[in-house]
């Protein structure tokens, strides 16, 4: 009789991807369960680097590594993009050895050298997710069928988590602007608070309000005041780095929460928001709109320190005194919070 032999690799292999169910299940945070389908489908394949285009929208994918790492932060793609069109051509083999005449445009990717690459797609609900990037660097660095079809079981697996960070992002993000909503704000910012308490970190917020957005509404209409925050936020968001968070906190006003982060350089950040606002060409219906916003800064130590300060609210409303004192002050300006401000607005 007989009998098959199994590469035992491809065994050790298939058993980690079935595991892989229950380590991104312990897992929370949209951080941690990133960084871990990125690290595992690298080990699964046998690459040297992995990258992942994550699904930042219904629309759009952005290009990450296992650290989020600021080299890919601007680069946005469409799902329709001509690159993941080319890969889908490809059918079920997806990797490259020769890299001649792959027809893939790959300086995309920001990587100098590539010697052979591998492609995953992720696919949920029959939809386009987003795709996971193997890369070898080195010569002897090679991929074959079976780093293949590992891949594809094991975007089955990671598909499914991907997706379900997907749906919490977009329960908790504003469908206009792309910001968090206050609604995530509220729900995260006592955990988040705790964890600076503990870690004795510094902590800086700055609000951000457009001047005289009603007269953009009556001058230019409410589709204009749509698209004015729309523009607005979405070059914002290019701005934030990681750890930062970005709130829509009511109608034209937002909220920056920095961590470990200092009311000096809340501030500097703050100003580079404004005098980048300020020069924008926003433009609708053909028409450009004149757009400046003013910003009120505060950190933990402005506030009085730690054991004075309870919860983040607390620095919402000094932030918040420094911001109408911008706006009491002459508007298209930025201000940390001191104390005499309070009594000027009185």
């Amino acid at each position: 009789m007989s009998t098959i032999a199994i590469d035992p690799n491809y065994v050790s292999k298939l058993e980690s991807i079935i595991g892989c169910a229950d380590s991104f299940a312990k897992l929370s945070g949209e951080d941690s369960v990133v960084k871990k389908i990125i690290v595992e489908y690298q080990k699964i394949v046998g690459a040297q680097q992995a990258l992942l285009f994550y699904p930042e929208s219904q629309d759009t994918l952005k290009l990450i590594d296992e650290n989020k790492n600021s080299a890919y932060f601007h680069d946005r793609f469409s799902v329709t993009d001509p690159f993941f069109m080319e890969i889908f051509k490809c059918g079920n083999l997806t990797y490259f050895n020769d890299l001649s005449d792959i027809p893939m445009d790959l300086s995309i990717l920001k990587i100098e050298l590539i010697n052979s690459i591998i492609f995953t797609p992720l696919f949920r609900r029959a939809s386009f997710l987003g795709m996971l990037v193997g890369i070898n660097n080195e010569s002897k660095g090679q991929f074959n069928k079976m780093d293949n079809d590992l891949a594809r079981s094991y975007a089955v697996i990671a598909a499914i988590y991907l997706d379900q960070l997907f749906l919490q992002q977009f329960a908790f993000t504003d469908s206009l602007t792309g910001a968090y909503t206050r609604k995530y704000f509220n729900a995260s910012s006592p955990i988040e608070f705790a964890r600076i308490k503990r870690n004795k970190r510094d902590c800086a917020v700055a609000m951000l309000d457009i001047d005289f957005f009603k007269k953009i509404n009556d001058g230019y209409g409410h589709q204009a005041g749509d698209a004015v925050l729309s523009q607005l936020a979405k070059k914002v968001l290019e701005m934030m780095k990681p750890g930062n968070l970005f709130i829509r906190y009511g109608g034209e006003e937002f909220l920056v929460l920095m961590t470990e982060t200092n009311a000096e350089a809340a501030k500097l950040l703050a100003d580079t928001i404004r005098k980048t606002v300020e020069k924008m060409d926003f433009i609708f219906d053909g028409k450009k709109i004149p757009v400046t916003l003013s910003s009120g800064v505060c950190d933990i130590t402005l506030a009085g320190g730690l054991d004075a300060v309870p919860n983040l609210s607390e620095l919402i409303k000094k932030a918040d005194v420094a911001l109408y004192y911008s706006k009491h002050n002459g508007r298209n300006q930025v201000n940390s919070y001191d104390k005499s401000q309070e009594n000027v607005l009185k």
